[in-house]
Order: C-alpha cells, then sequence, then structure tokens
C-alpha cells in the first residue's frame, strides 16, 4: 500500500517536473536565455555563481535540472501519500492547496539558500504560474493513475 503510493508519488513527480520545466524553460526563452530559469535551481548545490549562468553549461545546467527533479519527486511522493484515493473536487482542492503549502514552504520557511532559485529571474506572476502549473499536473498525473 505505501509502495504503491510512493511510486505513484514518484511518477507525479516526474509529471510535475517535466511541466514546470517546460514552463521555465519558456519563461527564459522570452527573455533569450532559456536555461537561466532552471540553472538558477542549481544555486542549492553550487552557490550563487548559477545565478549568472544564462547558456547551457556541463555543470550547473545538468545540477539545476538535477536538483529540480529531486525535489518534485519528493513533492509528489508527499502529495500521493497525502492525497491517497481522492477523485474529483477532492484531489483538486488538494493539489492546489498543495502547491501553496510548497511555495509557503519554499520562500517563507527554507532560507534563501534552499530557495528554487527561479523566482530571482522571474516576475512574481511567472512564479504564480510555475506553481500552478505544478498543482495541475500533480491533480492531472494523480487522477489519471489508478490506486492498487
Amino acid at each position: 500500500m505505501l509502495r504503491d503510493r510512493v511510486l505513484r508519488g514518484v511518477w507525479i513527480g516526474l509529471v510535475a517536473a517535466a511541466a514546470t520545466a517546460g514552463a521555465l524553460v519558456g519563461f527564459g526563452w522570452v527573455r533569450g536565455s532559456p536555461l537561466q530559469p532552471l540553472n538558477t535551481i542549481a544555486h542549492v548545490l553550487l552557490g550563487s555563481r548559477a545565478f549568472y549562468v544564462h547558456e547551457p553549461h556541463p555543470l550547473v545546467t545538468p545540477a539545476g535540472i538535477l536538483v529540480h527533479l529531486a525535489s518534485l519527486i519528493l513533492w509528489g511522493v508527499l502529495f500521493s501519500i497525502g492525497v491517497g484515493r481522492r477523485r474529483g473536487a477532492w484531489l483538486w482542492t488538494g493539489a492546489v492547496l498543495f502547491a501553496v503549502g510548497i511555495a509557503v514552504v519554499d520562500f517563507l520557511v527554507l532560507p534563501a539558500r534552499f530557495s528554487p532559485g527561479f523566482e530571482t529571474v522571474l516576475t512574481r506572476g511567472e512564479v504564480i504560474v510555475v506553481y500552478a502549473i505544478m498543482a495541475a499536473a500533480m491533480g492531472i498525473s494523480a487522477g489519471s493513475l489508478r490506486e492498487t
């Protein structure tokens, strides 16, 4: 039972990571630097130099992708465990509230060293869109999976 929820959560996290990475690259593309928002996430591992990398980099870009992927898999597993077998409006309410909770943790609870980093190059509205996409991806992927 717990194993199934964890595996389901990994899938939910992978879907959310892909969707939000796409949004981050899209917002970066508009600025002429598609990978910069993803690169900034690498500051968690590599420090502040990641904020200044605008182009693909053999160390910074994979580190940013790795941190993004790992964090969303963790959030996906926690979401899967928390949401259980809920469907419909309960699932969607849970997904939105969970994404709001993640934003609170990311920006109010964690020290700046562990914040996502992309908020330094995106507008507040774009950051909200990224978290909304996360909620939608989690809701869609959780709703599409059947629990065994």
